[in-house]
Protein backbone atom coordinates (compact mmCIF):
# COMPACT_ATOMS: atom_id res chain seq x y z
CA UNK A 1 0.00 0.00 0.00
CA UNK A 2 3.02 2.29 -0.05
CA UNK A 3 2.57 5.03 -2.49
CA UNK A 4 -1.19 4.61 -2.56
CA UNK A 5 -1.32 8.25 -1.52
CA UNK A 6 0.70 9.82 -4.24
CA UNK A 7 -1.71 7.49 -6.45
CA UNK A 8 -4.57 9.36 -4.84
CA UNK A 9 -3.65 12.73 -4.99
CA UNK A 10 -2.96 11.98 -9.15
CA UNK A 11 -6.78 11.02 -9.04
CA UNK A 12 -8.26 14.08 -7.15
CA UNK A 13 -6.60 17.73 -7.22
CA UNK A 14 -3.12 17.07 -8.42
CA UNK A 15 -3.36 15.30 -12.16
CA UNK A 16 0.41 14.69 -13.45
CA UNK A 17 0.38 14.64 -17.36
CA UNK A 18 3.16 12.22 -16.96
CA UNK A 19 3.55 9.68 -19.82
CA UNK A 20 6.76 7.82 -20.65
CA UNK A 21 8.38 5.71 -23.44
CA UNK A 22 11.11 5.59 -25.68
CA UNK A 23 13.71 3.16 -26.87
CA UNK A 24 15.92 4.33 -24.33
CA UNK A 25 14.08 3.99 -21.04
CA UNK A 26 13.57 0.59 -19.00
CA UNK A 27 10.07 1.12 -19.19
CA UNK A 28 7.79 -0.02 -21.91
CA UNK A 29 6.29 3.26 -23.88
CA UNK A 30 2.88 4.24 -22.29
CA UNK A 31 2.05 7.92 -23.62
CA UNK A 32 -0.47 9.78 -21.37
CA UNK A 33 -3.90 9.43 -21.68
CA UNK A 34 -6.79 11.47 -19.59
CA UNK A 35 -9.21 8.59 -20.30
CA UNK A 36 -6.70 6.40 -18.87
CA UNK A 37 -6.37 8.15 -15.70
CA UNK A 38 -9.89 9.32 -15.90
CA UNK A 39 -10.85 4.52 -15.88
CA UNK A 40 -7.98 3.78 -13.44
CA UNK A 41 -9.65 6.60 -10.76
CA UNK A 42 -12.57 5.27 -10.98
CA UNK A 43 -11.84 1.31 -10.93
CA UNK A 44 -9.20 2.23 -8.16
CA UNK A 45 -10.89 5.00 -6.01
CA UNK A 46 -14.79 5.95 -7.04
CA UNK A 47 -13.62 9.42 -7.61
CA UNK A 48 -13.18 11.35 -10.95
CA UNK A 49 -9.98 13.76 -11.59
CA UNK A 50 -10.49 16.80 -11.13
CA UNK A 51 -7.55 18.68 -13.20
CA UNK A 52 -8.58 22.13 -12.76
CA UNK A 53 -8.98 21.91 -8.75
CA UNK A 54 -6.18 23.94 -7.77
CA UNK A 55 -6.91 26.97 -10.56
CA UNK A 56 -10.70 26.67 -9.15
CA UNK A 57 -9.92 27.03 -5.52
CA UNK A 58 -6.93 29.15 -5.10
CA UNK A 59 -6.88 30.64 -8.68
CA UNK A 60 -2.99 29.04 -9.57
CA UNK A 61 -2.36 30.38 -12.68
CA UNK A 62 0.59 31.72 -14.11
CA UNK A 63 -1.37 35.20 -14.66
CA UNK A 64 -3.29 35.10 -11.17
CA UNK A 65 -0.08 34.45 -9.10
CA UNK A 66 1.29 37.55 -10.87
CA UNK A 67 -1.26 39.76 -10.74
CA UNK A 68 -1.18 38.53 -7.02
CA UNK A 69 2.17 39.82 -6.78
CA UNK A 70 4.01 36.64 -6.47
CA UNK A 71 6.98 36.07 -7.71
CA UNK A 72 8.84 32.96 -6.72
CA UNK A 73 6.93 29.99 -5.31
CA UNK A 74 8.60 27.11 -3.47
CA UNK A 75 7.12 23.50 -2.87
CA UNK A 76 8.11 21.40 -0.60
CA UNK A 77 7.20 17.54 0.78
CA UNK A 78 7.47 18.52 4.48
CA UNK A 79 11.13 16.37 4.92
Amino acid sequence: RDGQIWDYQTCSFEVEQIGFGGKFQMFPARPWKMAWLRDHCKQRFGIDPQPTAMVDLWGFTANGLRHQGVSRILFTNGL
